[in-house]
């Protein structure tokens, strides 16, 4: 009969755990001798050492006394298929911190609208304007986070369609350029530009948080450029 630290040393294990999963159920408390010492068994031995590998291939204690006695081929192929899955979330989280590094300003703005502002810059757009549409953008986001995708999609499509980027590039500067005596035509005109190109986000129910953000936002903009954010935010139904 073996004592407790004999039993974890052949094992390859420490007492201390071998008295968590008693504690757990996994390792039934064993008979002691006269002087009140656990004395383990060769079948203690055999069961602890499965317990063992079983940790080692990271199985939570909550399953092991499933994989002890039940369909051990089973629950290993469940257990597999969560590691799968959890490889690719790793493998995604992986591409997210690669696209971040390489990015060279805000870690909330998706990569692909920090490039295409990037470009935008280097066609003559203020940084100032630029600074105003990421907030634009973190504003859409908070709002309605679900449009996250299909922004980035949007801003990739822009970037690889050289058509579609000068039709961008044209309506951002008209923004730019807009003369504080702009007539409502042309403020509606150049929102419905913008509302037509945009992702419509989904109704989110966010009433007066959305509100208070837009007036935020309208304040970095000059009158003309506010009549123009406003009526956008009409159109998309952001407010």
């Amino acid at each position: 009969m073996l004592s407790i630290g004999e039993l974890a040393g052949l094992a390859g294990t420490t007492v201390r755990a071998v008295r968590h999963y008693h504690a757990e159920g996994l390792l039934e408390e064993p008979e002691r001798d006269q002087w009140g010492h656990r004395r383990y068994s060769a079948a203690d031995l055999v069961r602890l050492l499965r317990i063992r590998r079983l940790r080692e291939l990271g199985l939570p204690l909550d399953r092991i006394p499933q994989a002890l006695t039940g369909d051990l081929p089973g629950l290993l192929d469940a257990f597999d298929a969560e590691l799968a899955a959890q490889q690719e979330e790793i493998a995604e989280r992986r591409r997210r911190i690669a696209e971040l590094k390489q990015s060279t300003s805000d870690l909330v703005v998706p990569q692909a609208v920090e490039e295409a502002h990037r470009r935008f810059a280097e066609a003559g757009v203020h940084e100032a304007l630029l600074a105003g549409e990421r907030q634009a953008v973190l504003m859409m986001l908070a709002l309605a986070p679900e449009a996250l995708g299909e922004l980035e999609r949007l801003c990739r499509r822009v970037l690889d369609d050289p058509d579609a980027f000068q039709v961008w590039l044209e309506a951002v500067l008209a923004f730019q350029d807009l003369d504080a005596g702009a007539d409502q035509a042309d403020v509606d005109a150049l929102a419905d530009r913008f509302a037509a190109m945009l992702p419509r986000p989904a109704a989110t129910g966010a009433g007066t948080a959305a509100d208070k953000l837009l007036a935020d936002l309208l304040r970095s903009y000059t009158t003309a450029q506010q009549r123009v954010m406003a009526a956008i935010g009409e159109r998309l139904a952001l407010t």
